[in-house]
């Protein structure tokens, strides 16, 4: 039953990490960025407006796309998303956060990014669980709106 109760307490958090480390990894915009949206952004290149408020910025990189921010741990954190046309993904790990610190992966979550012209869907799903009865709670979808 003990157990059980941890499991519980650890999916709860662990949900509130996916969230953190797979899709805010790269929101938090770089203060004081020199680069600037506009209208001639294309693909996932430039900044957006997330549905949770908060500003979302990508730099073209390859064949891809790269977020910069903080993950859950407090790091500093580059995010790939690769991919093609208007669907773009990247995987992002999920450590426990509440020691304080980020030790323990638990497992690892994909984002999803799916472009419609100046709206995006991102998804986040928990693609593996490295321990029994991790889940993740907080995973699901966030929309993006270019910013002009």
């Amino acid at each position: 039953m003990v157990l059980k109760v941890v499991a519980v307490i650890v999916a709860v958090v662990v949900g509130r990490v996916v969230i953190s480390q797979a899709v805010h990894s790269f929101a938090e915009s770089r203060s004081g960025s020199s680069s600037s949206s506009s209208s001639s952004d294309t693909g996932l290149a430039g900044r957006w407006t997330g549905s949770d408020g908060a500003t979302y910025e990508f730099d073209a990189s390859g064949g891809g796309y790269v977020s910069r921010g903080r993950d859950a741990c407090g790091q500093d954190a580059s995010t790939e998303f690769t991919g093609s046309g208007d669907t773009y993904s990247a995987e992002r790990p999920i450590y426990d956060t509440t020691s304080g610190s980020c030790t323990d992966l638990l497992g690892e979550a994909t984002t999803t990014i799916t472009l419609s012209g100046d709206s995006a869907k991102v998804t986040t799903t928990m693609t593996k669980s490295y321990q029994q009865g991790v889940q993740c709670f907080s995973c699901g979808t966030l929309y993006l709106t270019r910013q002009q």
